[in-house]
């Protein structure tokens, strides 16, 4: 039984991705932040109950990984398709590209599973990471209304972020000690704060910030190997 829990916090999360789509589909769009943030709970949690019940394996990073395509995938998907139909005058083909975005979901999913699984950060922004972008965005040009070209090609930028060879920190660190767990607690809170106050537009900055730190880290390691080479 112990084995299975990390399995069924797992299946929540698919679970819950498709609500929030159902939630779509029968336009509850309000529903779709709830579900989608015990989705994102859950895909947070299934790997900290795995590797406090020293349960992990092979079963439970392929059912995360096909959770993750209906969660983080398929799910900020529909919500673009959705916002698109929202546009007077374009055509159905523009619409029909947001099947795109699962694709790059997949592709960097199944990159991860075969080569950067055990590493300490990620390669290529996380698919949740990722959905958290689009879900924000999608929130946000309820309010802005962005031309459909300019919200559609945030969100493939978005998409083409998760397979691009970059490095991204992953708060594994911080999940080892419990000084690490009190500071993710406060990050979290502190997001949760400023998401009551400020709404979307926290969300996305925070989003940024996390983004930009990583790219210069990232930045900062390639200069570190140009310099050790030379």
């Amino acid at each position: 039984m112990k084995r299975s829990i990390p399995n069924i916090i797992t299946l929540c999360n698919g679970l819950f991705g498709v609500i929030s789509i159902i939630a779509i589909l029968n336009n509850k769009i309000s529903f779709v932040p709830y579900f989608f943030a015990i989705a994102l709970l859950c895909d947070f949690l299934d790997g900290m109950v795995a590797r406090l019940l020293k349960t992990s394996s092979a079963l439970g990073r392929e059912l995360d990984s096909l959770c993750d395509v209906i969660s983080f995938g398929v799910l900020p998907a529909t919500l673009i398709a959705y916002m698109l139909n929202f546009y007077d005058n374009i055509p159905n083909i523009i619409i029909y590209l947001s099947a795109l975005y699962p694709l790059f979901t997949i592709y960097r999913l199944s990159i991860f599973n075969v080569k950067f699984y055990n590493l300490s950060y990620f390669v290529g922004l996380s698919s949740p990471m990722a959905a958290v972008f689009v879900i924000t965005i999608f929130f946000l040009n309820q309010q802005w209304f962005l031309p459909w070209y300019l919200y559609l090609f945030i969100n493939l930028l978005i998409a083409i972020f998760m397979v691009l060879p970059l490095h991204f920190y992953n708060f594994k660190d911080l999940q080892k000690t419990n000084l690490g767990k009190v500071i993710l607690i406060t990050i979290l809170l502190t997001i949760i704060i400023f998401f009551i106050i400020f709404s979307w537009i926290s969300i996305l900055i925070f989003s940024i910030i996390y983004l930009l730190i990583s790219l210069l880290l990232e930045n900062k390691k390639v200069k570190s190997k140009i310099s050790t080479k030379l």
